[in-house]
């Protein structure tokens, strides 16, 4: 199925929303292209799964794949000690969200 044309600009806007904060909460570093490639694939994750109730392994296995690749290194983890929250001085998207 096709989106509609009255849906394109609501994924238009939620995509360049989501584009913008994690490009403000990550600078120009390879987080923002890690954060940016989850952005693409979870927004179309969403419109297939809206529209069949089913996600594709095409897009589920690799998006896996790289999450636990990038993950490697610790990069969106933390430990959950208050001081050790920011790791290479970036924030923790979900608290700095709200602003804890």
């Amino acid at each position: 199925m096709a989106i509609s044309m009255q849906g394109i600009p609501l994924v238009e806007l939620c995509t360049g929303l989501l584009s913008l904060y994690a490009a403000l909460v990550f600078g120009p570093t390879a987080m923002l292209v890690a954060a940016l490639v989850l952005i693409g694939f979870l927004i179309v994750l969403t419109g297939i799964d809206i529209d069949t109730c089913l996600l594709p392994d095409s897009l589920t296995l690799p998006l896996l794949w790289l999450g636990l690749l990038v993950n490697l290194a610790g990069s969106f983890l933390y430990s959950g000690k208050r001081r050790d929250r920011r790791r290479h001085g970036v924030p923790v998207p979900l608290e700095h969200l709200l602003g804890v």
